[in-house]
């Protein structure tokens, strides 16, 4: 059953000597680094089991170093193992954390008083424990992945995506969104599709560069809601739709369209594809992002402080449902290879025209060391294509 430990996951100590502990963890025991930042480092045995060492004098007293070491428990999804320890009457310590690689931790104050945590960490592998159960057409079993659509609705998770999103250096921004924008090129006189809208943030840029009017559509209320309060007084609407099912807006036609980062959220893209093809005047420009179907095949990379330094490729021409470990929780995606992004596209009737695997670009960046760093392994798919 998912939500519950699946090994131990860490001991974090607080020391007045970090740097010495560290060096012995790592020289002497031979524990290998993984993060490392101003206030801790955090270091991984063969196992995958690992110590965090943050030091004594750090400014801001973390609520989870009052009682002692802390000792952390790897679990599925921290979303659902947070309620099962609130519901038997265990408090938890402040609001749960999280980093970019979607790996998410909870304090909680024990029965007898001492301060444990609960983690998930993508790049961990459980040798020999059982698959997460597959996600279900009506939103998945109580411990399955949960849908996007209930994934996005989610108050919680709702505030955690806009806090990541506002990171410096955040990769959608240095490393996807740059190349969206060379594809879209002109966009003035344009009338503009945004499939998967979230917040519409696209939305105030594309009529700020003259674009005749938008339709942003996304199936999460809570997103639509914010959409529309983003929007107000402007030559814009949001609509409430599933991308599942939306066949098409009648009497409407465009000739921009644009979809960041949703697609791979879509079971049948093809059948999607085809009906924003009926929507599209001929020569309309379609640019669509998505996660490189290097991540999207396992979701298991070899993070140091929040980047991956390497990716482990598993099932890769398997295609299909992915449970994906971000903000705290666990999501259904979906896998598919490049070539079979290329052919739909052509299937559908849209001529491909350009493609990125997400390069780093210098000028994107206010920290070059981690545009260097970000040139490891490719994070995104950026296809430009015209409707024929």
């Amino acid at each position: 059953m998912s939500g519950v430990v699946r090994k131990l996951a860490y001991v974090g100590v607080r020391t007045a000597d970090p740097a010495s502990m560290t060096a012995f963890l790592e020289d002497v025991l031979g524990l290998t680094v993984i993060r490392r930042s101003a206030e801790m480092t955090a270091l991984r045995a063969a196992d995958g089991a690992g110590v965090e060492v943050f030091a004594a004098g750090d400014p801001d007293p973390r609520p989870h170093f009052t009682t002692g070491p802390v000792v952390g428990f790897l679990v599925d999804d921290l979303h659902r193992a947070r309620e099962r320890v609130a519901r038997a009457g265990i408090e938890l310590i402040g609001e749960p954390g999280w980093l970019d690689d979607g790996t998410a931790w909870q304090c909680f104050r024990g029965p007898d008083g001492a301060v444990y945590a609960l983690k998930v960490d993508p790049s961990v592998v459980v040798e020999g424990a059982p698959a997460a159960p597959a996600a279900q057409p009506d939103g998945g079993e109580a411990d399955g992945p949960m849908e996007p659509i209930a994934f996005y609705d989610d108050a919680d998770i709702a505030a955690r995506y806009r806090s990541a999103r506002g990171q410096p250096d955040e990769p959608n921004v240095t490393l996807e969104e740059p190349h969206v924008w060379r594809f879209l090129g002109g966009v003035r006189g344009c009338r503009a599709l945004d499939l998967g809208c979230g917040e519409a943030r696209m939305a105030v840029e594309l009529l700020d560069r003259g674009a005749a009017s938008y339709l942003g559509l996304d199936g999460s209320r809570r997103m639509v809601e914010r959409a529309a309060g983003r929007l107000q007084g402007r030559a814009a609407a949001v609509r409430l739709a599933d991308l599942e099912t939306w066949e098409g807006e009648p009497g409407e036609r465009f000739d921009l369209v644009v979809s960041r980062m949703a697609v791979h959220y879509v079971r049948d893209l093809g059948r999607l594809l085809r009906a924003v093809r009926g929507a599209c005047v001929a020569g309309a420009r379609v640019v669509l992002s998505t996660e490189h179907p290097v991540v999207s095949s396992s979701y298991l990379g070899d993070y140091l402080e929040g980047i991956p330094r390497s990716w482990s490729v598993r099932r890769y021409f398997d295609e299909g449902d992915r449970s994906c470990e971000w903000l705290g929780t666990t999501v259904r995606k979906q896998h598919r290879t490049l070539e079979t992004y290329i052919h739909l596209l052509a299937e559908a009737g849209f001529q491909l025209r350009d493609l990125s695997e997400g390069r780093p670009e210098p000028a994107s960046f206010h920290d070059q060391e981690v545009c260097g760093r970000r040139r490891e392994v490719p994070m995104y798919l950026v296809m430009a294509a015209t409707a024929v």
